[in-house]
């Protein structure tokens, strides 16, 4: 019994027993040859015995931790994270993970418009929007395409933000932007990049 059940047994006894005395004490005074000796028994019988233990005595005890939930995570097709890491890689292997989700998000962004193909490769190989994702083969052994394809999967599970703020392009910074990049809506810039709707 843990000191808390232990004391509010004790507490429920001492209610119980102040019930009874003053249930007592009431018909005392209301007639008081009603009590008899012998009903004496019979009221004190009604109040329950708990045995407290000493919690000098008692050995602690921790906690049971319970076990971590398993997480789920969603399929991710092998083709699409591979498209998603060679972008992420090549267009943001040097910036910070921010600046990589966003550009992960910038596909997925077009993906959902509707105005751009619904699959990653096909966003990626558009002619002059991304790059040939064919012929960019960089080292998969290496920490940088590590964190990108990390990145990749984060986005195409839905496990990380939309750091972009819902952009669909972008530009390096040092680039001068066209009329294109005038008529759109300026987002954000992270690092290196500035994010347009």
């Amino acid at each position: 019994m843990t000191l808390i059940a232990r004391s509010a047994a004790a507490a429920a006894i001492l209610v119980t027993s102040a019930a009874a005395m003053l249930s007592l004490s009431q018909t005392a005074m209301a007639e008081p040859s009603a009590i008899l000796p012998t009903q004496l028994p019979e009221l004190t019988a009604e109040i329950p015995s708990v045995t407290l233990e000493d919690p000098r005595t008692i050995p602690e005890t921790t906690p049971e931790t319970p076990p971590p939930a398993p997480t789920e995570t969603a399929a991710v097709d092998a083709t699409e994270l591979e498209c998603m890491t060679k972008v992420v890689h090549r267009e943001a292997g040097n910036q910070p993970r921010a600046g990589m989700l966003a550009v992960a998000h910038v596909v997925l962004n077009r993906i959902r418009s509707g105005r751009f193909p619904s699959k990653v490769c096909d966003v990626a190989n558009q002619p002059g929007q991304f790059f040939k994702l064919a012929t960019y083969n960089p080292r998969r052994d290496t920490p940088m395409w590590t964190k990108a394809q990390d990145v990749a999967r984060a986005a195409l599970t839905g496990e990380a933000e939309d750091t972009s703020k819902g952009a669909m392009f972008f530009h390096a910074t040092y680039v001068r932007p066209d009329s294109f990049f005038r008529t759109r809506e300026r987002l954000v810039q992270l690092q290196d990049h500035i994010f347009y709707r």
